[in-house]
């Protein structure tokens, strides 16, 4: 289970999986499922498979944990609530599960702050999670009232660079961003991003997902250089794991022509995950001036597309996809990515296209910040 973690906090959701899938088979052959050991597992990995995106299996797991200690600790007993609090936070990845994480949202609030001081570290977390909650209902105002107060307490306790208060930083400037309020969004994003990398390390999960944030936010506020300087790092950082990896943004045309191998499982990896900024970085070059630079790095998110997606096609997606890249419609990924070319090229010959701004979101919808398991949509720990 604390390999698993490890495994997540630096972005190897694939790795992570494994070991879930492992255990939790290895678990059951040891112990009853009403047996408290199980019980904790669950719990765990339904943890990890809630941070990998993996919702579903989350849920299964910990409905099945919830109604365990219900039955046997009560509504009001310490362990029950903070199950509700994790099946609240699974709840709100669905759209029409929204209501019920509410209420357990709510209930776990009123627990702590009934059990405890206002002060105190869960009930802090409770007040961003039920705000977090709200701002996906679109109750925006009552959002900010809490993840600001929240934000306050957590300052005063445990100091701004505490994780937690990091992350309802994090929380907030999502809210500002909701509310229009872009200039205050930016400015605490780059707090977090700042932040993140202080304490956690530039390659934690949550520092790179903070960074795709900032340098997203970056390229709608003008900032274009500013913006693909983040693209530009973050592709480096990819190819860059590996200290024997001497892959860098200069070498990369010759990496793709020579040194690619599209049957290798860690080289299709590293290029599904840099395919995204790749796309950012195109655009975000052509928006500041930069046109031949952007025209290389859209040649290149186009030659690896059509290096890898026809693997994953021809094998059906059925070992590549069992663990890391479930759920993804290849050819689909394939033919939005020509689509973009072109119409970047278009755009880059001076068609003045609004079909490319939809373009660009839509591949980039398709091709996720982080393909193996998805972003953290809201960062509530």
């Amino acid at each position: 289970i604390t390999l698993s973690f490890l495994w997540q906090n630096v972005g190897e959701g694939g790795m992570a999986l494994e070991l879930c899938k492992d255990l939790l088979e290895s678990t059951k052959e040891v112990f009853d499922e009403n047996n408290p050991r199980m019980i904790d597992t669950m719990e765990s990995l339904a943890n990890i498979f809630a941070i990998a995106g993996r919702h579903e299996q989350a849920l299964e797991l910990e409905e099945k944990v919830l109604k365990y200690r219900r039955e046997n600790f009560g509504e009001e007993n310490y362990a029950t609530v903070c199950s509700m609090s994790d099946m609240a936070l699974i709840l709100m990845k669905f759209d029409d599960h929204l209501d019920k994480a509410l209420i357990l949202a709510e209930k776990t609030l009123e627990y702590f702050k009934k059990n405890f001081d206002e002060d105190y570290k869960l009930t802090i977390s409770a007040m961003s999670n039920l705000a977090g909650i709200l701002r996906k209902m679109k109750r925006y105002e009552e959002s900010m009232s809490l993840v600001e107060k929240a934000l306050k307490l957590s300052k005063e306790i445990y100091s701004e660079k505490h994780p937690i208060t990091i992350t309802i930083m994090s929380n907030l400037s999502n809210t500002l961003y909701d509310l229009g309020r872009y200039e205050e969004s930016l400015k605490l994003t780059e707090q977090v991003f700042t932040l993140r990398k202080e304490v956690l390390g530039k390659w934690h999960i949550k520092t790179i997902m903070a960074m795709y944030d900032l340098a997203e936010e970056l390229q709608e506020a003008g900032r274009h250089k500013e913006s693909a300087a983040l693209w530009k790092e973050r592709i480096e950082m990819i190819f860059t794991s590996d200290e024997n990896d001497d892959v860098n943004a200069d070498n990369l045309r010759d990496y793709i022509d020579s040194k690619f191998d599209a049957t290798d499982e860690y080289d299709l990896y590293r290029v599904l995950q840099v395919l995204n900024p790749m796309i950012h970085l195109a655009k975000a070059l052509l928006d500041a001036g930069e046109k031949n630079e952007a025209l290389s790095w859209a040649n290149n998110a186009l030659k690896f597309g059509e290096k890898i997606f026809p693997v994953f096609i021809e094998d059906n997606g059925e070992v590549y996809t069992e663990v890391k890249f479930a759920g993804m419609d290849f050819e689909k990924n394939l033919s939005a990515l020509r689509a973009w070319h072109e119409l970047f090229l278009k755009k880059f010959n001076g068609e003045n296209l609004k079909k490319f701004d939809e373009a660009t979101k839509e591949i980039l919808r398709l091709i996720k910040r982080v393909f193996d398991f998805n972003r953290y949509d809201d960062e509530e720990d």
